[in-house]
């Protein structure tokens, strides 16, 4: 009886047919694309929601695979542009042997002021598996040569590859042909986490990865350790500071191919310059041309490539398009926090007016999406823009705050995650979003009361706000400020007074203001 009563698959209303497959295993959506034309357009927005883009071969191949199909394409909502890239001065396979080496001391244990070599080497506890998946760590240890070479081998492939399309400019080429078919393009990404990030969400996390990075993963698993050296970018322009006499640096900074790479091998008169038999030592020049052993580089100096605009500009590319400026409703910034030498997010000075072009470009940009609805920014301040001063200091964070005043009406969510920065100063000042419904501060500094008097304009509106790791902003040799009501803000209860008036804006019923403050 129940089997008469079955109906297929086939019989199915298209309008329902959409809903089945989206509670249908991902891993059973590609035979079911096979079997017709109408189950393929069915599967089409839910075999590749998310698309990458890179310079990265894997990455590129399969961005150009889906966009050679207009099925495939026109299902794809949200696309990542991935900023990572490789360090060029890995490639000879002695220099990637030794720097493994420097690695392997600062991860594992030390015996007798040194690590262990590389074949020997036991991991330490805390050294986990991508998302805390078990791996059987009891008496693991890399394979010999052979399993060390398929790190090398993984690396010079993508390396190379990486750096051809880069200079072909391959990855800007592709976006420009494939823009056109994402019909149900909403949302643009700027991502430049690493295998080594295990996000709960986002680019690069369990649940959404780029082709490149599952590759890298997958290595990691075979060999029951993370590889060394995936593909990063610390969003940075290295040590070397701008001054007034060198605005030619600034321009290379801001150009698609300007690279730092922290690790410069080098050959002089001595003898080479990299030594690896036993007992010799490896030697390499820093960004100051000082000499020094290899043995005594720190992994994260070795570790450390960087770039500031690239991403920027690739994400500049998308938005310039028309189909961008009319459906795209959300922008985030994916920001890598495996950066021992720099703070996340994206470097503050490119998005100011006289250190950079991309203020005036950013802010035209971000007022042409006409549907944007959510905008989340990471930022943060790894350099003084000015010789001499304090970090911080001299920087005028008011041009950042009229350009989010900027944004259009339409804005619904608003999160800001900002290192070393003043988040309230970013903040436009006698200016409300008429949509928005939802704050988000991470990681920066506040002024309680400024915080207050920015829920009170947006409180008509208001459903949500979270302020998570931030500390308070207030200088004690000024004086205290104060609130609406003129009390003063006290030290030693600032917070008390905002989560105060906060709870006092939903007893009044205003919107439901701060339903979430932590």
């Amino acid at each position: 009886m129940a089997q008469s009563a079955m109906v297929g698959l086939a019989t199915i209303p298209s309008e329902i047919l959409s809903y089945v497959f989206a509670e249908s295993p991902r891993s059973s959506l590609k035979a079911l694309a096979a079997t017709c034309r109408r189950f393929r357009t069915a599967t089409a927005p839910l075999r590749f929601p998310v698309l990458y883009l890179s310079c990265h071969p894997l990455d590129l191949e399969a961005f150009n695979y889906i966009a050679a199909d207009p099925v495939l394409l026109s299902g794809v909502r949200e696309l990542v542009i991935d900023d990572t890239t490789l360090a060029p001065s890995l490639l000879d396979w002695e220099t990637y042997r030794v720097c493994a080496e420097v690695r392997s001391r600062d991860r594992y244990p030390k015996e007798n002021g040194r690590g262990p070599e590389w074949p020997d080497r036991v991991p330490m506890a805390w050294w986990q598996p991508y998302f805390g998946d078990a791996w059987p760590v009891t008496g693991s240890r890399w394979g010999g040569e052979d399993s060390f070479r398929k790190c090398y081998r993984l690396f010079k492939e993508t390396c190379e590859a990486h750096h051809e399309n880069r200079l072909a400019r391959a990855d800007i080429a592709a976006l420009h042909a494939a823009l056109p078919g994402m019909t149900a393009l909403k949302s643009i990404s700027l991502s430049n986490r690493t295998a080594d990030d295990d996000p709960p969400t986002g680019a690069q996390s369990k649940h959404s990865s780029s082709p490149t990075v599952k590759a890298w993963r997958r290595l990691g698993a075979e060999l029951r350790q993370r590889p060394p050296f995936p593909p990063r970018c610390d969003w940075r322009q290295g040590r070397t500071l701008p001054s007034e006499s060198n605005d030619a640096f600034f321009d290379d900074i801001l150009m698609l191919d300007w690279l730092h790479d922290e690790l410069q091998i080098v050959s002089d008169s001595r003898d080479p310059t990299l030594r690896t038999k036993k007992g010799e030592d490896a030697w390499i020049r820093d960004p100051d041309d000082d000499y020094r052993r290899l043995h005594h580089l720190a992994w994260p100096k070795v570790n450390m490539i960087a770039r500031e605009a690239r991403g920027l500009r690739v994400v500049m590319e998308a938005f310039s398009h028309p189909l961008a400026k009319c459906r795209v409703e959300a922008f985030r910034v994916d920001a890598s926090h495996d950066l021992p030498m720099s703070k996340p997010g994206l470097p503050i000075r490119v998005l100011l007016r006289d250190a950079s072009p991309f203020y005036q470009v950013f802010s035209t940009a971000l007022c042409g999406l006409t549907a944007l609805r959510k905008l989340h920014l990471v930022l943060g301040d790894n350099e003084n823009i000015y010789r001499g001063r304090r970090r911080g200091r001299g920087i005028r964070y008011k041009e950042l705050s009229e350009m989010l005043a900027m944004v259009p009406s339409s804005l619904e969510e608003l999160v800001l995650e900002t290192h070393d920065l003043p988040t309230i100063a970013l903040l436009p000042k006698q200016h409300a979003f008429k949509g928005l419904k939802k704050l988000e501060l991470h990681c920066g500094s506040l002024l309680p009361h400024m915080l207050s008097e920015f829920l009170r304009r947006h409180s008509a509106t208001m459903e949500g706000v979270a302020v998570r790791y931030c500390h308070d902003n207030i200088d004690p040799f000024e004086e205290w400020p104060r609130d609406l009501s003129g009390r003063v803000i006290g030290k030693g209860r600032t917070w008390d007074h905002l989560v105060a008036e906060i709870l006092e804006l939903q007893r009044n019923g205003i919107a439901g203001v701060a339903k979430q403050h932590t």
